[in-house]
């Protein structure tokens, strides 16, 4: 296997196959990271429909019509890259979808659609959920 952690690529292997993700919660560089698990293929579904032409951020017409064949373009790369497969036999990156990041200072979290990050900078993973916990302090007064 390529990665360091076989367990989380064997998961992201069976997703691959059968579309059955979970909850995931990952350290990535003192990053935490929660969202469900999803395929390559839905991933790159999910991206290529932010390549629109009412996305595309103007008001000027000229740009829009000029942008709109580039647009397509990216469209059509993503959903072959979600047609080619390569993810499924040769895992390297991770697809998360409803997602939550909690940087370093966990009371500001912030979210977003869908993420893709690479399997080997997975550092630590927890099936599920995390959630933060306050801290119980005893109390030694006696």
């Amino acid at each position: 296997m390529s990665s360091e952690d076989e367990l989380l690529e064997y998961l992201i292997k069976i997703l691959e196959e059968t579309e059955a993700g979970i909850g995931l919660t990952l350290c990535v560089n003192g990053l935490i990271i929660a969202g469900d698990m999803i395929s390559s293929k839905k991933y790159f579904d999910r991206i290529s429909t932010f390549y629109n032409d009412d996305k595309i951020a103007t008001d000027d017409p000229s740009l829009t019509e000029r942008g709109f064949p580039i647009m397509q373009q990216i469209k059509q790369f993503l959903q072959q890259m979600g047609k080619s497969g390569e993810e499924r036999n040769n895992p390297k990156h991770i697809h998360l979808d409803n997602v939550v990041m909690y940087p370093a200072e966990p009371e500001h979290p912030f979210g977003v659609n869908v993420w893709r990050g690479k399997l080997s900078s997975v550092d630590g993973f927890s099936l599920g959920y995390g959630y933060w916990k306050p801290r119980e302090v005893e109390d030694v007064s006696d």
